[in-house]
């Protein structure tokens, strides 16, 4: 009996030995708990919706704060398609009540601004636009310094209105006005004289400055008036400082004055430039105008 209880005793130390070290096998199984697993994945999903939240009120002020107000600093350039045929300019040019530099000015369109272009004149070398200057109202401008945009082949040609009465004559003038109508001719037959110029000969300038008239003032000293389109100005030599070879002068009377008004255009070299013109009746030659500049930096 008593040997059977050594055994049962022996049995129970065992038993409880094997319980125990089964227990220590488990916990070494269960390092990383099943709870803990949980645990870390609700921080980090909480953490995900955190940073979402946070990046949707970013998002949501940069809506409301931050969006870009686009603005024209000027006014934008009209379409050419959806406007018709226009230009713009280079260099300032002036707008006058017709196409040749005889008649006045009265407006100009500046670098940068588009112009639609209704009509153009026979030679094709003035566009007739609105005036830039007074609205409602229309000019002419010089081609020379244009650049065309869209479309010009269905344009209206218009032709020109007649050219202005010429400027003031000379104190010493024995006729008032400057018209076609005159005296009687004699046998003096055609002559002409300067009476002024601007800007005078030897005037500097930058080189590709911009442009301004040169204006000649010549008398009729003959004893013929000059009619409309019978007399002209001609290029004969040296450096042609403008935009063609010849011009018609306005019609004149006998002893009364004729303006001219050249566009100047300064070349962008520098040096000194001299060009001589003729006025002309057919093939006589009235008068001889000479122009003389000098160009540099």
């Amino acid at each position: 009996m008593n040997k059977n209880k050594h055994v049962l005793l022996l049995l129970t130390v065992v038993i409880l030995f094997t319980v125990s070290a089964c227990g220590a096998a488990a916990a070494t199984e269960e390092a990383t708990p099943t709870q803990e697993a949980v645990n870390i994945t609700s921080v980090a999903e909480t953490a995900q919706a955190q940073v979402f939240g946070t990046l949707t009120q970013i998002a949501g002020m940069a809506t409301a704060t931050n969006t870009p107000t686009l603005a024209f600093t000027g006014t934008p350039l009209p379409s050419a398609t959806a406007s018709g045929p226009m230009i713009s300019v280079s260099k300032e040019t002036n707008c006058r009540t017709g196409p040749d530099v005889v008649y006045d000015r009265v407006g100009g369109l500046v670098p940068g601004v588009m112009a639609k272009v209704t009509a153009l004149d026979p030679t094709r070398s003035y566009y007739y636009i609105e005036n830039p200057n007074y609205a409602g109202s229309f000019c002419w401008v010089w081609g020379y310094y244009a650049t065309e945009v869209g479309d010009f082949s269905g344009l209206p040609i218009y032709q020109p209105g007649p050219t202005p009465t010429p400027g003031t004559p000379t104190a010493t003038s024995s006729t008032i006005t400057a018209t076609a109508t005159g005296p009687t001719p004699t046998s003096t037959g055609y002559i002409c004289s300067l009476y002024s110029q601007s800007p005078e000969n030897g005037t500097t300038f930058t080189p590709g400055q911009l442009y301004q008239d040169l204006t000649w003032v010549i008398t009729n000293d003959g004893s013929n008036a000059w009619g409309a389109s019978e007399v002209s100005i001609e290029f004969a030599s040296g450096t042609n400082l403008h935009g063609a070879d010849s011009y018609f002068v306005p019609a004149t009377a006998v002893d009364a004055d004729a303006t001219i008004l050249l566009d100047l255009v300064i070349p962008g070299t520098a040096g000194d430039y001299s060009e001589v013109w003729n006025v002309k009746k057919g093939s006589t030659v009235m008068c001889t105008l000479d122009f003389s500049i000098k160009v540099a930096p």
